[in-house]
């Protein structure tokens, strides 16, 4: 005779879980909590092969099956966004979000000046391609500039 706690142990779960066997009458309950190993093992080991052959535990074991592996499936995709986070991989969104309201509104500011600031200098030039470089050159260094908008990771909290 064994206690829950040996038999589960025999058997490579948690007590928990033996309990819940028990309970769904995969195991027989035992008078005193005194469980025979020549009924429980081959009682756990049936059951083991139903739900292999997709003939026992029905919904609830499906469900429960599912909800683990989805359990353990978050749990791993939460453990590789901390190491990708640790690596500088991944950035926050609102440092991203930041980074691209500071690029707009570089953008908006000086390529909308561009006209302002070239008409005098090319005002009375009367050859096209001058002009064009002028242009050129100043939509350059304006977009120059927006290429210096970096994206700064926050200081750890």
């Amino acid at each position: 005779m064994a206690t829950q706690a040996y038999c589960a142990k025999l058997l490579g779960i948690s007590e928990r879980r033996f309990r819940e066997l028990i309970d769904e009458g995969v195991i027989p309950r035992a008078d005193k909590g005194e469980y025979d190993i020549e009924v429980v093992v081959p009682a756990y080991c049936a059951n083991l092969r139903a739900v292999a052959a997709g003939r026992a535990g029905g919904e609830e074991q499906v469900v429960k099956s599912t909800e683990e592996a989805r359990r353990t499936k978050l749990q791993a995709d939460k453990i590789e966004l901390e190491v990708n986070e640790m690596r500088g991989e991944l950035v926050p969104a609102s440092q991203i979000a930041d980074a691209l309201h500071s690029a707009v509104l570089i953008m908006k500011t000086r390529i909308g000046a561009v006209p302002a600031k070239v008409a005098p200098m090319v005002a009375g030039v009367k050859s096209i391609p001058v002009v064009e470089r002028v242009i050129r050159d100043n939509i350059e260094e304006a977009l120059a500039e927006l290429a210096k908008v970096e994206v700064r990771r926050a200081a750890a909290a």
